[in-house]
């Protein structure tokens, strides 16, 4: 066992070595390779044959097809109507508004819901509408076939909407004469597309589309965009599963090339020591929004689950597990890869680290200062134990080829317990852990090298999502729990204002939605956080939607339903939480089956002093005052539900 133990570290050594000695003579960017490269190096192809020769090694052939190694086959598996008494103003001048709940400053993230003060972009399944907010009047609509809508960006600067939409065609499979063709694969035949529409919207009464891309056999990942640089993170998965050899080059179409099929060039396709038990195309897509330019399309023989990017850097990270026969224990981990914005604005890969564990969302992972800063929940499972450890690793996001470890900060957590959510602020960070408790850590970050806990705070309940207000100030939204002989469970929703700028956290402020099974989907959705700061008037509003199950008087064991969006104001100087009010758009009807997720209010904006709610069904809006006063509404569709028909006085 010895020998075998000194093999494997041996062997681990040498591949190491294999590839930091590759990667500090490599130009990830231009530099091509003569030979068939091996996993464990990293560079770009010199042509097709070379790719082709580098993914056969991954797969065998069975009949007339490829398939992969790593591959286990068993796992497979209306119209509307608007009453208003709103006042029509021109538009005069810039309003306050709420904007897209965007993790860094600057760095745009896409949404379903946005706003210009004056007119209202929404995404809904299938469809992109357009709103005056003024007169609430429906000025475009735009809907595609056979897919839907993952997310758009507005740029004021260029007046334009970029939509990114997602779509699918299903091809019939041709068999061969002694229909030998595997039909576990029918889901194969299902050519998927991403694509990219940008829409002139200077003139709302008169929308035009300026730019299209799509790139096929593609999953969006995320996208991000600064000054009008989109760029897009996408999953190739056509070589995934099986191998064609006449059809494994990404293509990609833009209208502002031609409407033909553009093949990848063999340099701009990449491999890396990114583990290939998972084989696929890592695209990344830098598009300047604002002007004509090539699109810039670079492929890694990779995947990725989650990123987070900078104002310097884009970060993929990739799950992994080992798998130690000896011992039995399967240990997770983390590749980070980091991709630079070059000086033409385009990504380019330049490091990368591995960490044990894995981050719970893009909140758990940071850049500062050259920093790359991320927060992992590592668990060690055997047949008989699960260990669970949470820890914070500090990395130099600044070098080349290997992104060396400066510092880890572990021991975070009681026992049992994992990470529910993450927050860094400049030379700060926040984690909050739980099993039975919420202890809401205050971690110093300034030395990189010498991170350590500064506070621990404990209440029941936990946060799910961190909110900074200021350097003072920062915001819980969570769930309330109970622990009853030695069980916890939850109990609502609780709402938390924290004042952590001293040496201890303490707590100003809690605001609870009873109701065992109560929730709010920012829990797992940072976009339903709606944000709106009134600094010139000491005030910030927020506002997040509930939904509500109480237990009926009536009946035992049944719950009453509701779902609202829940308005609150905090008085920046006196550090409190005041609840306006809640908006809600259900409304009763004879059937009492109806699935009323259709009346289920989305997401909402806040312009000025009016709160706008968004549902499948109608727009509704509110004034703030004394509570919150109707003062309008639009509706949008009408289900088949029940309902009498409304016409559409919109169009």
């Amino acid at each position: 066992m010895f020998y075998t133990q000194l093999k494997k570290v041996l062997l681990t050594f040498v591949l190491l070595f294999s590839v930091i000695g590759v990667l500090a003579c490599t130009n990830f960017t231009t530099r091509t390779y003569t030979f068939t490269p091996t996993p464990n190096n990293v560079g770009n192809f010199e042509d097709y044959d070379a790719v082709k020769a580098y993914l056969s090694q991954f797969y065998e052939k069975s009949g007339e097809v490829y398939q992969s190694k790593f591959f286990n086959r068993s796992s497979l598996m209306a119209p509307g109507a608007v009453q208003s008494e709103m006042d029509t103003t021109a538009n005069s001048g810039p309003r306050n508004y709420s904007q897209t709940n965007n993790q860094v400053e600057g760095v745009q993230e896409s949404d379903l819901f946005l706003t210009n003060g004056y007119t209202l972009f929404m995404i809904q399944n299938n469809k992109f509408r357009i709103v005056d907010v003024d007169s609430l009047t429906k000025t475009f609509e735009y809907a595609i076939d056979q897919g839907y809508m993952h997310g758009m960006y507005y740029d004021a600067v260029a007046n334009q909407v970029i939509l990114i939409t997602y779509t699918y065609i299903y091809e019939t499979p041709q068999q061969s004469e002694d229909k030998s063709v595997d039909m576990w694969r029918y889901w194969y035949f299902y050519k998927t597309q991403t694509n990219v529409i940008i829409f002139d919207v200077s003139d709302i009464s008169e929308v035009v589309i300026v730019r299209e891309l799509e790139f096929d056999n593609t999953y969006m990942v995320q996208s991000r965009m600064i000054d009008g640089m989109l760029y897009l993170v996408l999953d190739n998965y056509q070589i995934n599963y099986a191998f064609n050899e006449d059809n494994f080059i990404p293509i990609y179409r833009d209208s502002e090339v031609s409407n033909d099929n553009i093949s990848l060039p063999a340099s701009n396709i990449f491999f890396m020591p990114n583990g290939n038990d998972s084989l696929g195309f890592l695209m990344l897509v830098s598009l300047d929004t604002r002007s004509d330019n090539d699109v810039d399309v670079k492929a890694y023989i990779g995947s990725s689950y989650q990123i987070y990017m900078s104002l310097y850097n884009l970060y993929t990270v990739v799950y992994r597990y080992d798998f130690n026969s000896e011992t039995n224990e399967y240990r997770y981990y983390t590749n980070i890869l980091r991709f630079e914005i070059q000086a033409d604005k385009t990504l380019a890969f330049k490091a990368i680290a591995k960490v044990d564990g894995s981050p719970l969302n893009q909140f758990s992972i940071d850049e500062y200062d050259g920093v790359l800063r991320i927060a992992t929940t590592h668990r060690v499972w055997t047949q008989n134990t699960n260990t669970v450890s949470n820890q914070v690793y500090l990395l130099d996001a600044t070098t080349s080829e290997i992104m060396t470890q400066l510092s880890m900060l572990g021991g975070l957590g009681k026992p049992g317990e994992s990470i529910f959510a993450v927050r860094f602020n400049g030379v700060e960070g926040f984690v909050v852990t739980f099993v039975n408790t919420d202890p809401l850590y205050k971690i110093s970050l300034a030395d990189p090298y010498n991170p350590f806990v500064i506070s621990a705070y404990e209440e029941p309940g936990v946060s799910d999502y961190l909110h900074i207000i200021n350097q003072d100030l920062i915001l819980g939204v969570g769930r309330n729990a109970v622990t009853t002989d030695g069980w916890t469970r939850f109990t609502g929703v609780k709402v938390s204002l924290y004042h952590t700028s001293g040496a201890e956290t303490i707590l100003k402020a809690n605001y609870l939605v009873e109701g065992t099974y109560s929730y709010t989907n920012v829990q797992y959705d940072h976009k339903a956080f709606i944000y709106y700061p009134r600094l010139d008037l000491g005030l910030v509003y927020f506002a997040i939607p509930v939904f509500e199950y109480t237990n009926s008087p009536e009946q035992a064991y049944y719950y009453n339903y509701s779902q609202s969006l829940y308005v609150f104001q905090i008085n920046l100087s006196e550090e409190t939480i005041d609840f306006v009010g809640k908006i809600s758009h259900l409304t009763p009807i004879d059937n009492p089956y109806y699935w009323r997720w259709f009346d289920s209010v989305e997401r909402a904006v806040m312009i000025e002093d009016r709160v706008y709610t968004i549902s499948q069904t109608q727009i509704r809006v509110h004034q703030i005052g004394d509570g919150l006063l109707p003062i309008g509404s639009l509706i949008l569709e009408v289900p088949n539900d029940g309902r009498p028909a409304v016409e559409d006085s919109s169009k």
